[in-house]
C-alpha cells in the first residue's frame, strides 16, 4: 500500500506542477491540493478521517488530500507552454494541447513504472486552477495501478515564504 501511495503522489506531483504555467497566472505562492482515488479504496470524507484519527486509527495517506505550497516565478507565469523538464525521463507527454485556459494531453511512462493516462487542467482565473488525470498501469511489487487524481490550486500571496519550493527546482 505504501508503494502505491508513493507512486500515486509522485505521479500526481509530476503532472500537477507543470500545469501551473498553462496560461497567465499570478506569480507568487500557490497552495495545491491533490485528492487521489485509487481503484478499490473507498472514498472517505475529511470529517470521517478526523473522527477516526481521534480514536487512534491510522488512515492511509492516499485517503487524505495532499496539500503543499509552491512558488511560481514571474518568468514561469509568462510561459506559453509549461516546462516539463522536471518529469521522470521514462515518462513522455504526448498530444499536448492548449486551448485558451485549458490544457489537455496524454502521459506515457515506460520505465520501471509502466502506465498510460490523460490529463485536463483548467485555469479558472489568474488565481485558481483545477484539473484531473487518470492513470492505469503496473509497477513491480505493486501490481496494477488505476487512479484518478483531482487537483486544485489557489494563489496565496505575491511573495513566497522562505523554504517554499520554486516550481521545477
Amino acid at each position: 500500500m505504501k508503494s502505491t501511495q508513493l507512486l500515486a503522489f509522485t505521479l500526481g506531483a509530476l503532472l500537477t506542477l507543470p500545469a501551473l504555467a498553462a496560461d497567465k497566472l499570478r506569480p507568487g505562492q500557490w497552495e495545491v491540493l491533490m485528492k487521489m482515488q485509487v481503484a478499490g479504496m473507498p472514498e472517505i470524507s475529511a470529517e470521517q478521517i478526523a473522527q477516526m484519527e481521534q480514536f487512534g486509527i491510522a488512515i492511509p495517506d492516499a485517503a487524505k488530500p495532499q496539500v503543499f505550497q509552491q512558488c511560481v516565478t514571474p518568468e514561469q507565469a509568462d510561459l506559453d507552454k509549461p516546462d516539463f523538464s522536471g518529469m521522470d525521463e521514462s515518462c513522455q507527454i504526448q498530444n499536448y494541447k492548449r486551448t485558451g485556459n485549458k490544457l489537455t494531453g496524454n502521459l506515457s511512462c515506460n520505465g520501471e513504472f509502466k502506465a498510460n493516462g490523460n490529463f485536463e487542467m483548467v485555469l479558472v482565473n489568474e488565481s485558481n486552477y483545477q484539473g484531473q488525470w487518470v492513470m492505469t498501469g503496473s509497477a513491480p511489487g505493486i501490481g496494477a495501478v488505476d487512479q484518478t487524481t483531482r487537483v486544485t490550486g489557489k494563489w496565496v500571496k505575491a511573495n513566497c515564504d522562505a523554504g517554499v519550493p520554486i516550481y521545477g527546482k
